[in-house]
């Protein structure tokens, strides 16, 4: 099964399951897991087309995700499907949390998103503002993958709020 947390991703195998009944309603079970923890290097596969690295394209499909912005203008129609433009936070929409737990929440679809298939070794910092007038401040931090010279991208700005 897939594993996150806020700084790192793996693939994990639970060995041990321990179910305990505290009340009637409440139920604690504590799971244990063998993980295999990513190495924050990308796939063989990763490509550059239109002037961009694959690192350039993680961090545009990243900003059309969060913060709305389009396709750089050198991607033309034909490669614009090779950019993964999701947007990772999506699934809050449908959870009813607090903003204090969607940021937490968040933080781990980030880390799915960018550490499980190895497009970023790590996460420096990742927040998610309280929603006000239907918007919200966003700012991610990461190192890209280590297979050369590692470099910090940026990505903030306001997007809508869910």
């Amino acid at each position: 099964m897939p594993i996150a947390t806020a700084s790192r991703a793996g693939e994990g195998t639970v060995t041990r399951v321990v179910s305990e009944m505290r009340t009637a309603s409440v139920r604690e079970i504590d799971l244990t897991a063998e993980v295999k923890w990513g190495d924050g290097r990308g796939g063989s596969i990763e490509a550059s087309f239109s002037g961009l690295s694959h690192d350039d394209q993680v961090e545009a499909g990243l900003r059309v995700g969060l913060l709305g912005e389009g396709v750089p203008k050198q991607v033309s129609h034909d490669f614009e499907s090779m950019i993964e433009t999701s947007d990772p936070l999506a699934p809050l929409a449908d959870l009813m949390l607090t903003p204090a737990a969607e940021e937490a929440v968040g933080a781990l679809l980030i880390s799915e998103r960018l550490l499980r298939p190895g497009k970023a070794s790590h996460i420096d910092r990742f927040a998610l503002g309280p929603p006000h007038l239907g918007q919200r401040q966003i700012e991610l931090v990461y190192t890209e993958p280590g297979n050369h010279e590692p470099g910090t991208r940026r990505i903030e700005g306001v997007r809508r709020a869910q």
